[in-house]
């Protein structure tokens, strides 16, 4: 039985095979339903089944893209839970994450992790109890 779906915004192929393994090992649905601007648009109600979160990771290449995609999906209305994976990320960086109501999770990740993160958002989301 599928949880909940999240939407992945990952460019490094391993890694989102990876995020996904452990998703979906734990009964969530990964899926990436668009990538760039494209993806703003799914968030808000383009995509075939709303998402319950997003996991955009800020790897090597993708910090400004990642950033841009949910800083246009707030601006367009979509209050999705949002989750972004970074390696030692600045003050900055910190700021702006946490500006748009994104939880940040410093890479390398703990056993774990992210699937208990997205466990608490979709299930506070869904007023379900983990």
């Amino acid at each position: 039985m599928m949880l909940a779906k999240a939407l992945l915004l990952v460019e490094d192929d391993a890694m989102r095979r990876a995020i996904s393994f452990a998703l979906e090992a734990e009964g969530f649905a990964a899926q990436v339903c668009g990538t760039g601007g494209n993806l703003a648009d799914d968030l808000v109600g383009g995509c075939d089944s709303q998402p319950a979160c997003l996991v955009v990771d800020l790897g090597p290449g993708a910090a400004a893209e990642g950033i841009e995609v949910l800083r246009t999906a707030r601006r367009k209305g979509s209050d999705l839970p949002a989750i972004v994976l970074v390696t030692a990320p600045s003050q900055n960086l910190r700021r702006t994450i946490t500006t748009l109501d994104a939880v940040i999770l410093e890479k390398p990740l703990l056993s774990g992790q992210l699937v208990s993160t997205v466990r608490a958002l979709t299930c506070s989301e869904a007023g379900n109890l983990p």
